[in-house]
């Protein structure tokens, strides 16, 4: 099946011009992408590119004159992702660093972000030695200043592989096979910096790359594109300029601080992108291991399962919720960080904050929440005991399906100290357009979250009664596993929900699944201010076998509906009663 299949007309983008998500509205649209049979035109902004923004990386590439670009929040971001990925490849791996002039405190401290072994050679004051005398295992950063490299003073890399990072886009790397990578910002129209590409020749590496973007977050905004200027090959001098906390990034702290009981915050281009900023701060050769309590948001499972560090996966280790015996058991030595998330994703679990949390500070581990499914207005779990919280911007608080962007919370200490000097080394500052529609949304939130616990308690209690439906995984419902834990935690239990049929074979799926549902959308994300659904085991965990999915305790049929905030609930419930009633036993049973 082609890119041009007229299954891809249905999929259609939820939130207008720079929407996040996108309609996924039959079970063979999802398997054709999902099989690689065609790509997706739109789709959740992590994991498809917007058009736009293909558009643009396309024409950097052609301009540039390599196969390959990728847009990164920042300059900076861009050459951390491209360091980390190539100096963990594998262990052993040096970062060989040529730079001219005195090299600044700050790219020292930029470049130990990297956690590789790394040497120094200052350029003109020391020889370089021989192109033949670099290694394969060798990495060649070399520190640049401008667009042209003709004017490089390294042109042969022998066996080593040549990075440059330059403050300008080259003009063409066509004619100079000698340099796999060059990094630069991207600017505007009046030359300020609104983001950072990396240029690439290796096919693998660069494939590699896109995927770990998608993973790790550190996303250019789609609002930008229509900004950027790939054309300018001047140098971009004052690389922060643009991208510095503004007025609505001030007042978006504030509003956050006060709700979370937080005493500072950091936003971030997403909320892996947060995420994967705390990760990398406490994850180390020597304190590699990280413990997950509940089944986790299936990015964050699997950034976490998956990150290396000198070519060695990391360690960590699954808990159940509310199993503190075996959570104490799995602390060691060796132990970074435990994460959970205060509502889990998909199931509602729940975690007993309070209790965790007095284990960890006995052990003297930093435990990280995610409270995006409940949010401040249902929980403040720094007042629990927490020392970060974590937070998606992109759902209830925007309500839009139109902004992405995360952010994290905590009591100020050296960690957080830790924290903000990364997020200034890196630029991992939200854009100033991203900023400025997310504090629009926030005028109306507690008002629209109260209607989120409202709405989502009614569904759920719908969905129970219905005899259509076989399991549903709600913490408002009074015979959820975590229903007794979170009437102590929580002030509400927000609005997704997730259930299973009791007729689920494939025919009676694909029934239900792909006819109509009233007002609901087809699409995956949560905290849409309208109602949305998706096949939840199909769309996050496609390519588990069957083993896997009942260790994370869902089968592959997992439907799960993230509630709106409608005023009038009735044309949603109607809408899943319509839906419902297309489900019908295999033939032969009852």
């Amino acid at each position: 099946m082609s890119a041009t299949s007229p299954l891809l007309a249905l999929n259609q983008p939820v939130g207008g011009e720079f929407g996040i998500t996108a309609e996924l509205p039959t079970l063979e649209l999802i398997h054709s992408f999902r099989e690689g049979k065609f790509p997706l035109r739109y789709g959740y902004y992590r994991h498809v590119d917007h058009p736009k923004l293909k558009v643009l990386q396309e024409a950097l590439a052609e301009q540039c004159g390599v196969p390959h670009a990728r847009l990164f929040c920042s300059a900076h971001a861009a050459l951390y992702e491209l360091l980390r990925l190539l100096a963990h490849e594998r262990k052993g791996r040096r970062l060989i660093v040529l730079h001219s002039g005195e090299l600044t405190p700050e790219w020292h401290e930029r470049l130990a972000l990297v956690q590789a072994e790394c040497v120094f050679l200052r350029l003109a004051a020391e020889p370089l030695p021989e192109a033949s005398e670099w290694s394969r295992h060798d990495l060649l950063l070399l520190l640049h200043k401008g667009s042209d490299p003709e004017t490089l003073p390294l042109q042969e890399a022998g066996r080593g592989t040549l990075l440059v990072c330059s403050d300008a886009l080259p003009p063409s790397l066509e004619n100079h096979p000698h340099i796999k990578y060059w990094t630069a910002p991207v600017s505007d129209a009046q030359g300020a910096e609104i983001g950072g590409v990396v240029l690439g020749k290796v096919d693998r590496v660069m494939g590699e790359l896109h995927e770990l973007r998608k993973q790790r977050g550190a996303i250019f905004s789609t609002r930008l594109t229509t900004q950027a200027n790939p054309q300018n090959l001047k140098s971009v001098s004052s690389i922060s300029a643009a991208l510095t906390a503004s007025v609505a990034h001030r007042e978006i702290r504030r509003i956050f601080t006060e709700m979370d009981n937080a005493e500072d915050a950091l936003l971030y281009p997403s909320g892996m992108a947060a995420i994967t900023m705390i990760l990398d701060t406490l994850r180390t050769v020597e304190r590699p291991k990280m413990i997950m309590i509940g089944t986790l948001y299936t990015d964050t499972y699997g950034l976490l399962r998956g990150s290396v560090l000198e070519g060695t996966t990391l360690d960590w280790e699954w808990v159940g919720v509310g199993d503190l015996g075996r959570l104490e058991h799995a602390i060691d030595d060796r132990t970074a960080l435990v994460f959970t998330e205060t509502i889990t994703n998909p199931l509602g679990d729940v975690s007993d904050l309070w209790a965790v949390s007095e284990l960890t500070r006995r052990h003297r581990i930093p435990l990280v929440v995610d409270n995006t499914l409940a949010t401040p207005f249902n929980c403040q779990p720094l007042v629990c005991g927490a020392d970060l919280v974590v937070y998606s911007t992109a759902k209830h608080f925007s309500g839009s399906n139109a902004h992405r962007g995360g952010m994290v919370l905590f009591r100020e200490g050296a960690l957080a100290d830790t924290l903000r000097c990364q997020h200034r080394l890196l630029n991992m500052e939200l854009c100033e357009d991203e900023a400025s529609f997310l504090r629009g949304c926030l005028t109306d939130f507690p008002e629209r979250m109260a209607q989120f616990n409202t709405n989502g308690l009614r569904v759920a209690e719908f969905l129970c009664q219905h005899p259509a439906v076989k399991e549903v995984h709600f913490p408002g419902l009074p015979d959820h596993p975590s229903h007794a834990v979170s009437q102590r935690l929580l002030c509400g239990t927000g609005s997704v929900i997730s259930w299973t049929l009791h007729h689920d074979h494939p025919e009676s799926f694909q029934a239900v699944y792909d006819g109509l549902w009233g007002p609901i959308l087809k699409a995956p994300t949560l905290g849409s201010n309208t109602t949305l659904m998706c096949p939840y085991a199909l769309v996050a965990h496609y390519h588990a076998t069957d083993e896997e999915l009942l260790d994370l305790g869902f089968p592959r049929t997992l439907l799960r509906i993230a509630v709106g905030c409608e005023s009038n609930l009735n044309e949603v419930l109607a809408g899943l009663q319509t839906a419902l009633a297309r489900a019908f036993p295999q033939p032969g049973q009852g």
